[in-house]
């Protein structure tokens, strides 16, 4: 129903009424009975903390909104508390604006005491400003500490000090980390150099060690030789064709160069590229090098025949001189000289001969030693002429440093090759070549042989380069590098979260997804579709993946060729959707040195002010939640995830997650999947005393966040999976305007009602029956939104569609209407007073008798005229 048919409809009902009479209208819309909103229901949660059907609250706001004496009485818990009880919901959520709020002496009492008498059930918003806004998707060593403390500090409130049902943190208010050109945007976060940690909350260093099994994973107080998921509780034993580490080396050498303190040619980046392995690469290098040493020598080899055959012309124009010196000459011991030396030159003829065929023989190649093989007796040959300068002399042999003497024994043409072929010519290709040998090598062969001698000259040992910046470096780089290695870590195991957002699975059903190195070479060469990408690289044969698309399977090749519409750009920014959920999977399942016994002092005092007995037991945040806290009676305490805002327009749609289908997704993640594996473990899985997880972590939809994330919560509701909407079990909800944090009240009798109801209403068909219906105050005060909660929450509960909601939904009732009509009827002509040629009889001829007695003053009233 559009605003417009709001009015129709009262238009109708008043020309359908008979006598005048509002008592008599009928409508064909259906009767609904709201005073059922009003009364006290009883079991409005189940034995985790559910919400039972839809429960209406209201966030008090936030007391540092406006500043003046009147709202110091509104600053702290207790008091926020107090302020919601009166604006006529059922339910209150409080929001952090300071973690230190929750240290307020003898808070446990006052929130009792006003719970006892208020009979308000309460929930709890994790810290969403400032530098402790919790954002549990960036991998930053510092940032992730600071807000997986916020997790857990908000999460020991909500079980020990206010006995909250639920407490819920934002996904991500970060911009998505640079992993392709163009993906991010200009932010703190973004432009930040640090320390990197794993989802794992580990060095990221040691984290790609434990995937190779080079460091011992502990779990639960346990050593495992193998990296465990905290969250599914898997072994993940390492690959057989694939080291994490040597990837590593490859794809982010740069991040090894800069820890070095250096820079790296951009040549051994472009090359490194469009490899998974350094070592592979570096072999390949050293191929590439064999190559073009071998082109290079045969090139030289036909260039020093063509030497042979103009020394072997001289020698014979020498011969020849000789031959008719000794037909002139008369003196025997003369010609027998001159015969003499003309034997000698036939046998340098012979020899050169001999050493021409042999030059240009491939079997006088040796593969191994690559070199080729000759002997002293043919360079003596070479050496008596006096003609070696002249043979080497177009190659600057001599400039190499190479000397007549040097040359001279069997070593020769090794000599050259290693001091000049490959010291010179080959690392320093293609400037030092002579013009006519540039052409000869490929540009791959030209980029190997330059990455081979960069990084074997340079005496450098990557691996202790590697242990260098893991240690001493605290693996220092930008946030991309990790989500880098992430990403290549789901992928290769193809993790649940990879393969429902990066493949689709839940749409195309295909069990496979996307390398990530593929989508990011791709994206930054600038292809506007993965099968052009593919299509590239199959033709381009000088490219080291070139079969790149034969490892994924055959129904996903076919759905890149015919089905995929995303582009590269868009698949990106899926990657880093997923990785940013799996970093969020590990703060609520991490322990060890994270684990909610190793909280900070304050807590411990805290603990006391409480007086209870407060024992976390190695627990992770999610292992406190499930078993509940002492305030929440040892139940549950449901948690919940939630789409942030963009704290500007500038990164308005670059949020790392932020659709309402990644978020259910994360969800199931946990209460589906892993909880599947937990019901039937197999050898790969660490059991689990308490069996599988429990549901109790959920979706909370704000679509004003959506809308100021460029989402459209029409759209976003309707690309659920059937039944999705279970997983959603909380709303917050505001007067649908496109601006961020402004949180406007909501009023009856407008279009806004029907805006709103339209996404619950999808939602509910989607499978969201049971939720909290949570509206956050701002600063424009409250007005009729508790009615209208309380409005629309009977509508979804009666199963009203849109169109069919009853006039009663806007607070058209019998009452109104009969107030419409008479207002309607006694002011029917008062535009044209005033209008009329003839001057109009303003009083009835009671009227006039009250003029004539001076009574006009009584009888001006609207009800005697």
């Amino acid at each position: 129903m559009v605003f417009s048919n709001i009015f129709t409809k009262i238009f109708k009902l008043n020309k359908e009424s008979k006598n005048n009479n509002p008592q008599s209208v009928k409508t064909n819309t259906r009767k609904i009975d709201f005073s059922w909103l009003y009364q006290k229901k009883e079991n409005r949660w189940d034995d985790l903390n559910r919400p039972i059907g839809y429960i209406v609250g209201v966030t008090p706001g936030f007391a540092q909104i406006q500043r003046s004496p009147e709202t110091y009485k509104d600053l702290g818990l207790m008091r926020k508390y107090m302020k919601g009880a009166l604006f006529g919901f059922e339910f209150v959520q409080l929001d952090f604006e300071t973690i230190s709020e929750v240290n307020e002496r003898y808070l446990w009492k006052m929130i009792e005491e006003a719970k006892r008498y208020q009979g308000l059930q309460i929930g709890l918003h994790a810290p969403v400003t400032g530098e402790v806004a919790v954002d549990l998707g960036i991998a930053y060593a510092n940032q992730w500490t600071l807000h997986h403390r916020s997790v857990q500090r908000t999460a020991y409130a909500a079980g020990e000090i206010l006995g909250a049902k639920y407490f819920l943190f934002h996904s991500s208010s970060s911009p998505r980390p640079n992993i392709v050109y163009g993906i991010s945007t200009e932010d703190r976060i973004t432009m930040m150099r640090g320390q990197l940690f794993s989802y794992t909350g580990i060095n990221l260093g040691r984290w790609i060690k434990q995937l190779d099994g080079e460091e011992k994973t502990i779990f639960e107080g346990k050593e495992y030789d193998y990296f465990v998921d905290p969250c599914y509780r898997k072994i993940y034993r390492p690959l057989k064709d694939f080291r994490f580490r040597d990837y590593f080396k490859a794809r982010y050498l740069h991040v090894l160069f800069e820890a070095m303190g250096s820079a790296m040619d951009p040549d051994l980046g472009i090359y490194f590229y469009y490899y998974d392995s350094f070592d592979e690469g570096l072999k390949d290098a050293e191929r590439y090098r064999k190559e073009g040493v071998n082109k290079l020598m045969k090139r030289f080899v036909l260039d020093v025949s063509k030497n042979v055959d103009y020394l072997i012309g001289e020698v014979q124009k020498n011969i020849e001189n000789l031959e008719n010196m000794k037909n002139n000459e008369k003196d025997v011991n003369r010609v027998k000289q001159i015969e003499d030396n003309i034997q000698i030159l036939k046998q340098a003829i012979e020899q050169m001969n001999s050493f021409r065929d042999r030059i240009l023989s491939v079997e006088d190649y040796d593969e191994e030693k690559n070199k080729f093989v000759f002997t002293p007796e043919e360079f003596e040959v070479l050496m008596r002429t006096g003609l070696i300068e002249r043979l080497f002399g177009d190659y600057k042999v001599f400039s190499a440093g190479l000397s007549l003497e040097q040359a001279y024994p069997l070593g020769v043409f090794e000599s050259f090759m290693n001091k000049y072929i490959e010291a010179e010519v080959m690392s320093n290709i293609p400037s030092y070549l002579p013009e006519s040998l540039r052409g000869i090598l490929s540009t791959m062969e030209k980029r190997g042989v330059k990455v081979y001698y960069s990084l074997t000259r340079r005496g450098v040992n990557y691996d202790d380069v590697f242990e260098y910046w893991t240690t001493i470096k605290g693996s220092e780089s930008t946030e991309d590098v990790a989500y880098g290695i992430t990403a290549k870590f789901m992928y290769k195991y193809k993790d649940y979260l990879w393969l429902e957002i990066v493949g689709k699975r839940y749409k195309t059903g295909i069990n496979d997804a996307y390398d990530p190195d593929d989508v990011v070479l791709a994206t930054n060469l600038g292809f506007k579709r993965m099968r052009d990408f593919y299509e590239y690289v199959e033709k381009d044969g000088s490219m080291p993946f070139k079969k790149r698309l034969d490892k994924y399977s055959k129904e996903f090749r076919e759905y890149i060729y015919g089905k995929e519409d995303r582009t590269p750009m868009q698949i990106a920014e899926d990657i880093v959707t997923a990785v940013a959920c799996k970093y969020i999977q590990g703060h609520l399942f991490v322990k060890d040195e994270w684990a909610m016994d190793t909280l900070p002092e304050w807590l411990n005092k805290i603990g006391a002010l409480t007086q209870t007995n407060v024992k976390f037991n190695n627990e992770s945040i999610w292992d406190y939640v499930e078993r509940g806290g002492s305030k929440t009676d040892n139940k549950p305490i449901l948690m919940f995830v939630e789409t942030e805002q963009p704290r500007s327009d500038a990164l308005a749609g670059k949020l790392r997650i932020m659709r309402g289908k990644h978020h259910i997704i994360l969800v199931k993640s946990i209460v589906e999947y892993a909880s599947s594996l937990l019901q039937n473990p197999s050898e790969e899985i660490i059991p689990r005393d308490k069996g599988p997880y429990k549901d109790i972590f959920a979706y909370n939809i704000d679509f004003e966040h959506l809308t100021t994330n460029l989402i459209d919560p029409v759209e976003d509701a309707k690309s659920l999976d059937a039944g999705d909407g279970k997983y959603v079990k909380m709303l917050h909800v505001n007067a649908p305007r496109p601006y961020g944090g402004q949180h406007g009240p909501l009023f009856l009798l407008t279009e806004e009602l029907t805006i709103i109801y339209e996404w619950m209403w999808i939602l509910r068909q989607k499978g969201m029956k049971n939720a909290y219906f949570i509206w956050e105050m701002g600063s424009y005060g409250l007005y009729q939104t508790a009615i209208a909660f309380r409005r629309m929450a009977m509508a979804l509960e009666h199963d009203i569609p849109p169109e069919e909601l009853p006039p009663e939904f806007y607070g058209i009732d019998e009452v109104l209407l009969a107030e419409q009509k008479k207002a309607l009827i006694e002011h029917a002509y008062d535009p044209l007073e005033g209008m009329l040629l003839q001057p109009e009889e303003k009083h009835t001829f009671l009227g006039n008798a009250a003029r004539e007695k001076g009574k006009l003053d009584k009888w001006a009233g609207e009800e005697h005229r």
